[in-house]
């Protein structure tokens, strides 16, 4: 890793591809589930 602050355009774009991949991997949760799963409403 490099000593700056910064990263080249190459890493950075490099960084954006695998937070999308691991985003993508995830299966999705739909909102409804989360909802139904949560706290009573008061």
């Amino acid at each position: 890793m490099a000593d700056e602050e910064t990263y080249s355009q190459e890493e950075t774009e490099a960084r954006a591809a695998a937070a999308l991949k691991r985003m993508l991997q995830t299966p999705h949760k739909p909102h409804d589930q989360m909802k139904k799963s949560g706290k009573p409403k008061k």
